[in-house]
């Protein structure tokens, strides 16, 4: 097995925990969002003379909703260590997601009108991050990645999944570029 190879392993293998990380990451950055909102909720109602300001809200879970009662921004900290937050379009579909998890991957992921996922950038436990590109149909086919020793690496999938073209940097400094015939 070429070191090319074994890199693209990697990338794969860091492609199967994005998919696992994404839900999680969504959820740290959506709560945030929510609290910040959460502390001027109801001001616009309310004459200036008697406004009340709070230093905190501590609370595990937080929903922002639309005129019509549609969830709209949902913010979380899951008993497992996980949180995050996620911005819901007016259908009801996830469209963006942050999340942080307790093995200390963080991440987001911007989904289509559909709800597929598009696009996913995240960080991985060890030092390694990647960014994943997916077709419309949710199937990745680009994933760009930064090893924690420093290489760095990029592969294009066809629409089955096999990799087609990858350029990587390898220790020592040297590069790569390989096709691959389907």
């Amino acid at each position: 097995m070429s070191q090319f190879d074994a890199q693209l392993m990697c990338l794969e293998e860091g492609i199967k925990r994005c998919r696992r990380s994404m839900r999680f990451q969504g959820t740290v950055i959506g709560g945030l969002i929510v609290v910040t909102a959460s502390l001027g909720f109801g001001r616009g109602e309310q004459s200036r003379d008697t406004q009340r300001t709070v230093d905190e809200i501590r609370t595990k879970r937080i929903v922002i909703v639309d005129d019509k009662g549609t969830e709209r921004l949902v913010a979380l900290s899951e008993p497992h260590g996980r949180a995050g937050i996620f911005w819901i379009d007016q259908k009801g579909k996830r469209r963006i997601a942050g999340v942080t998890a307790p093995d200390g991957s963080a991440g987001m992921v911007f989904a289509d009108e559909n709800g597929k996922p598009r696009i996913s950038a995240q960080t991985l436990p060890g030092g390694n991050a990647e960014v994943l590109w997916f077709d419309a149909q949710g199937k990745p086919r680009i994933n760009a990645a930064i090893l924690s020793d420093g290489r760095a690496g990029i592969s294009w999938q066809d629409e089955k999944g096999q990799v087609r073209i990858g350029a990587s940097t390898l220790r020592g400094g040297s590069g790569g570029i390989s096709w691959f015939d389907g």
